[in-house]
Protein backbone atom coordinates (compact mmCIF):
# COMPACT_ATOMS: atom_id res chain seq x y z
CA UNK A 1 0.00 0.00 0.00
CA UNK A 2 1.09 3.65 -0.88
CA UNK A 3 1.85 6.31 1.58
CA UNK A 4 -0.57 9.28 1.46
CA UNK A 5 0.73 12.43 2.65
CA UNK A 6 -2.18 14.00 5.10
CA UNK A 7 -3.42 16.82 3.63
CA UNK A 8 -4.16 19.72 5.99
CA UNK A 9 -7.40 22.16 5.94
CA UNK A 10 -5.40 24.40 3.87
CA UNK A 11 -4.55 21.81 1.43
CA UNK A 12 -8.03 19.81 1.27
CA UNK A 13 -9.41 23.74 0.69
CA UNK A 14 -7.36 23.85 -2.37
CA UNK A 15 -8.85 20.68 -3.97
CA UNK A 16 -11.11 21.05 -7.07
CA UNK A 17 -13.36 19.04 -9.39
CA UNK A 18 -15.06 19.18 -12.66
CA UNK A 19 -17.70 22.18 -13.23
CA UNK A 20 -19.95 21.97 -10.70
CA UNK A 21 -18.51 20.08 -8.45
CA UNK A 22 -18.99 20.46 -4.83
CA UNK A 23 -15.94 18.52 -2.37
CA UNK A 24 -17.00 17.22 0.61
CA UNK A 25 -14.63 16.86 3.57
CA UNK A 26 -15.47 14.53 6.31
CA UNK A 27 -12.93 13.36 9.09
CA UNK A 28 -13.71 10.45 11.52
CA UNK A 29 -13.96 9.81 14.90
CA UNK A 30 -10.04 8.14 14.35
CA UNK A 31 -8.49 10.83 12.72
CA UNK A 32 -8.80 9.11 8.90
CA UNK A 33 -9.38 12.89 6.65
CA UNK A 34 -11.54 12.04 3.23
CA UNK A 35 -12.43 14.43 0.65
CA UNK A 36 -14.71 13.79 -2.50
CA UNK A 37 -16.16 15.92 -5.05
CA UNK A 38 -19.78 14.88 -5.94
CA UNK A 39 -22.87 16.82 -7.62
CA UNK A 40 -26.41 16.50 -6.89
CA UNK A 41 -25.83 14.49 -3.96
CA UNK A 42 -28.23 14.92 -1.20
CA UNK A 43 -27.68 15.43 2.46
CA UNK A 44 -28.68 12.30 3.46
CA UNK A 45 -26.20 10.69 0.54
CA UNK A 46 -23.39 12.57 2.20
CA UNK A 47 -24.23 11.11 5.33
CA UNK A 48 -24.23 7.60 3.96
CA UNK A 49 -20.30 8.33 3.01
CA UNK A 50 -19.30 9.38 6.09
CA UNK A 51 -20.85 6.61 7.89
CA UNK A 52 -19.24 4.10 5.52
CA UNK A 53 -15.54 5.73 6.10
CA UNK A 54 -16.42 5.19 9.87
CA UNK A 55 -17.20 1.25 9.09
CA UNK A 56 -14.25 1.03 6.71
CA UNK A 57 -11.72 3.01 8.38
CA UNK A 58 -12.54 2.64 12.64
CA UNK A 59 -12.78 -0.91 14.51
CA UNK A 60 -15.01 -0.09 17.27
Amino acid sequence: MKNLKKLTRNELSKVSGGEGCVNIYHETSCGVQAVTCQTGWSGPRMMEWAYALEAANCNK
